[in-house]
């Protein structure tokens, strides 16, 4: 019988785990009076935080998160809140 590897989660690189933190921190500082950050928003904040470092170099990865995916964020969490609260996530 051969014993199996026992598997380590991934570790955090230097650069991920403080782009993770901004995008959490900038989540949750973003409510409105009714507290309109919803779970799917959040999930799908830092999914796009993991999901861009995997998939672009290093200098277009700055680039893209904080003009394309800020924008899209934004977009798709004021769909959500208004559909849920007939209110905007970002008054931008």
């Amino acid at each position: 019988m051969r014993k199996g590897k026992s598997r380590s989660p991934p570790k955090l690189s230097n650069g991920r785990l403080p782009l993770i933190l901004a995008c959490l921190l900038t989540t949750c500082k973003n409510t409105d009076s009714q507290g309109c950050v919803s779970i799917y928003f959040t999930l799908y904040y830092l999914g796009a935080c993991w999901y861009f470092p995997n998939r672009q170099n290093k200098k277009s990865l700055s680039t893209n998160l904080l003009k394309i995916e800020r924008n899209e964020v934004k977009q798709y969490g004021n769909e959500i809140c208004r559909a849920r609260y007939g209110t905007v996530f970002w008054n931008s």
